[in-house]
């Protein structure tokens, strides 16, 4: 079920960023085609997602996180938010450290935040 929370967790994030739902559906479809999972459980997970009864928690960091951290950081962001989260994470090489971002709330843990 995990595998499915984290696909619906990321093509509900995608799906902010284009207006072709139709395109992101049928390339979603291609990717899932690759490995083994539950569409009904997606689309579920996906629902409750939009209607704000799973929230996202979506990780930035410049460099790829590996598993031991990944799980450190999910135990502190669970306690922080104090609810159960889908947690994503992206690469972005612009930006030095964490940047954490739960509906409208960022946690910004990055050097230019620290700097400022």
């Amino acid at each position: 079920m995990m595998n499915e929370q984290k696909i619906a967790a990321q093509l509900f994030l995608d799906s902010k960023k284009t207006d072709d739902m139709v395109l992101l559906l049928l390339k979603t479809l291609i990717n899932l085609d690759k490995i083994k999972v539950n569409l009904l459980a997606i689309t579920q997970t996906y629902l409750k997602i939009k209607n704000n009864e799973i929230k996202i928690a979506l990780i930035k960091s410049a460099v790829n996180i590996d598993s031991q951290l990944k799980r450190k950081i999910e135990d502190k962001v669970k306690k922080y938010f104090k609810e159960d989260l889908i947690f994503v994470y992206e690469v972005d090489q612009e930006i030095a450290g964490l940047l954490i971002e739960v509906n409208d709330e960022i946690l910004d843990l990055t050097i230019n935040n620290f700097i400022k």
